[in-house]
């Protein structure tokens, strides 16, 4: 199984490269060469999708996420960066784009048949943290989900009574609010 999942990683490595466009161009190591130098530190909104895929697996790995949790988000962000294209500007991504991808087969189903609701979530959620990164780090002017996804996650919680919640606030203690 340990053997069948180095193989699976590999495999996705190589699928990122080809995605990414690297291999061409490695320095002495066998490290891609953009992966190195000014393009990982420049902020621009002209960052291919290829680099900003990169740069979004290598925070996922820096923060101390699982390496399983971080496989997983390379799978995923490959199936996105194949579906947009390893050349599209991460700046130029809109939501019908996004929705595209959501509903696309590769999102949908594997091995001609469908995949689990759980999966289809999952493939959601590593997207929209790889764009909230994206828009965090200078890359996008505004997270490009469609409508759905908007009304869900970047609409303020509110407490059942119409007013926002908030974490600043102290909480009242019993005796507070006598």
């Amino acid at each position: 199984m340990r053997r069948e999942r180095l193989h699976i990683d590999d495999a996705m490595d190589r699928t990122l490269a080809a995605v990414a466009g690297v291999g061409a161009s490695q320095d002495a190591g066998g490290k891609p060469a953009t992966m190195e130098g000014t393009l990982m530190t420049t902020k621009t909104t002209e960052l291919e999708l290829s680099i900003g895929i990169e740069e979004y697996i290598k925070h996922l790995a820096a923060i101390g996420k699982k390496a399983s949790t971080v496989g997983t988000a390379k799978r995923t962000m490959a199936l996105f960066g194949e579906h947009l294209g390893a050349k599209k500007v991460i700046g130029k991504i809109m939501p019908v784009h996004v929705a595209g991808f959501f509903k696309s087969d590769a999102a949908t189903t594997l091995r001609d048949k469908p995949r689990a609701k759980a999966s289809i979530l999952q493939i959601r959620r590593i997207v929209r943290g790889a764009l909230v990164f994206w828009h965090e780090q200078g890359y996008l002017d505004s997270v490009p989900l469609p409508k759905a996804e908007q009304e869900k996650f970047l609409k303020p919680k509110t407490n059942g009574k119409g007013k926002a919640e908030t974490t600043d606030a102290q909480p009242r203690t019993a005796a507070a609010s006598k």
